[in-house]
């Protein structure tokens, strides 16, 4: 039986860097989806999940202001979680 095919959700907001990342894991052999903004990568994560995520993290719709890195101090993700609403954003990536 032959191995599933690993699922890539590619956000870029760049066409032209989303395509070229795409192309290359398309012909690496793997299932690719692609989005240009964080919306719509949450939305597409919670649609279908992939196994990796490949990640702008300068996303001009979703920015780095709603993205925090592990260890998550506990204060930082509170502060974190109230801003972000008031910024537009619908989630916290950690």
């Amino acid at each position: 039986m032959a191995a599933r095919q690993q699922t890539v959700l590619v956000v870029e907001d760049d066409d032209d860097l989303r395509l070229m990342h795409r192309n290359a894991l398309v012909f690496s052999g793997f299932a690719v989806h692609d989005v240009a903004n964080g919306f719509d990568a949450i939305r597409r994560i919670d649609i279908s999940p992939p196994d990796i995520v490949v990640l702008d993290l300068r996303l001009r719709v979703l920015d780095v202001a709603c993205v925090l890195r592990k260890p998550v101090d506990p204060d930082e993700l509170a502060r974190t979680v109230r801003r972000c609403p008031a910024k537009g954003a619908g989630a916290v990536g950690v």
